[in-house]
């Protein structure tokens, strides 16, 4: 290569290497490559990160959706759980209001005598035929509690409470016996000797017939036990009037 003197007019031969300049050449061409080699990396690379993007867009896009979706469920489920719970305690309410219901039924207050009839609460010497209460009979000092009542023709005797039949027997002071076992500890006994219309074992509910008052069986003896010991029978029935 020439290159005009600075001084004289005088010209100076630069001499290059072929070698030299191929190494220029291959770096150039090497630098060239690797920037283009960069420039396509990084294009797909950003190509990549877009399509990544895009998808973990659409993901979260489906995410919410979904969650949207069970929350929407999960709404729907306790709107269920809380009919579910309102109705079951309702339904135990009822049920406990019916087991009260019942409890209470089976509690002998009932006057067990419909119609008219006198009362005399008294007490029952079992050692004692005559049966207490009636005119020209004293009063017992001992005995168990007993209410008697004298109805008339045509009255009904009733059970006071709901329950089974225990026995129906022979009375020898009044005849014959029904008793009736509450079920929680209270027994009712009907002591009358009018024919007996119910059975030993037979399930009754209060005001059920026992006994039809005819012109031979006018008095009835009726007596309360609660756990085995007999209690005054004013202390447990209901009258009105």
């Amino acid at each position: 290569m020439l290159v005009p003197g600075a001084s004289g007019g005088k010209k100076h031969t630069l001499r290059v290497s072929f070698l030299l300049v191929e190494i220029l050449t291959l770096l150039v061409f090497g630098a060239i490559v690797a920037i283009v080699c960069y420039v396509i990396y990084t294009s797909m690379t950003v190509s990549t990160l877009r399509d990544i993007c895009a998808q973990q867009s659409a993901q979260i896009n489906q995410m919410k959706e979904e969650n949207d979706t069970l929350a929407q469920e999960a709404a729907r489920l306790q709107a269920e759980k809380d009919q579910v719970s309102l109705t079951l305690s309702q339904k135990l309410s009822a049920e406990d209001a019916r087991a009260e219901e019942e409890a209470q039924a089976r509690v002998p207050v009932g006057v067990p005598v419909s119609g008219t009839a006198s009362m005399t609460n008294t007490l029952d010497d079992p050692d004692n035929p005559a049966i207490p209460g009636e005119e020209g009979t004293e009063t017992p000092a001992t005995g168990n509690p007993i209410v008697v009542f004298r109805s008339e023709k045509g009255s009904l005797i009733t059970a006071t409470g709901n329950g089974t039949v225990e026995s129906v027997a022979a009375d020898t002071k009044f005849g014959g016996c029904i008793r009736i076992d509450h079920g929680n500890g209270y027994v009712s006994v009907y002591r009358n000797a009018g024919t007996s219309l119910v059975r030993e074992g037979q399930a009754v509910q209060a005001g059920d017939v026992l006994f039809v008052v005819g012109e031979d069986n006018l008095t009835l003896g009726y007596q309360i036990q609660q756990d085995g010991s007999y209690i005054d029978v004013e202390d447990v029935i209901e009258i009105n009037g």
